[in-house]
């Protein structure tokens, strides 16, 4: 990617989250949360994402990660990296293209995300179906995570 390229990610990712933000009860809490340039994007390593948005009050933030579309493989990809004490910020990575298709895909989880107050365990099944995964898998890994729990309780 072209200094040029990262350009124009940065900004249909900057309007993506202009457009939901517009739809959302209280938009000027969500702040830019990473200012990385053009290097540390595009010469690093791929975990450096190339923007991001962050609400400190309700701990919740997004980084958005490019990804050229590739062939058949789905896009975007979502995941959440949540903590369940609150004491940490809970955030939303999505590595997509900027098909519309991909994008339109990543605005529905992103509404979810910013403008409502969804449980991070229904997001996270919304996640789960937008990356394909079937109702038995979910059911198997709900399943996984309250044997999980059980665990950790007891010990």
């Amino acid at each position: 990617m072209n200094k040029r390229e990262y350009e124009v990610v940065q900004e249909r990712w900057r309007e993506l989250c202009q457009k939901v933000l517009a739809r959302c009860p209280e938009p000027q809490e969500w702040q830019q949360w990473f200012n990385y340039s053009f290097v540390e994007v595009c010469e690093g390593d791929d975990t450096v994402p190339v923007y991001g948005i962050v609400n400190r009050r309700i701990s919740r933030g997004v980084s958005f990660f490019f990804q050229e579309p590739l062939g058949g493989e789905r896009s975007p990809d979502f995941y959440i990296k949540s903590d369940s004490t609150g004491k940490e910020l809970s955030y939303l990575s999505i590595v997509c293209s900027l098909r519309d298709s991909d994008l339109e895909r990543a605005e529905r989880v992103l509404v979810l995300w910013i403008c409502s107050d969804t449980t991070l365990a229904i997001i996270g099944d919304m996640i789960d179906r937008e990356n394909g995964l079937s109702n038995e898998d979910l059911a198997r890994r709900r399943m996984a995570i309250e044997d999980q729990r059980r665990f950790d309780a007891a010990n």
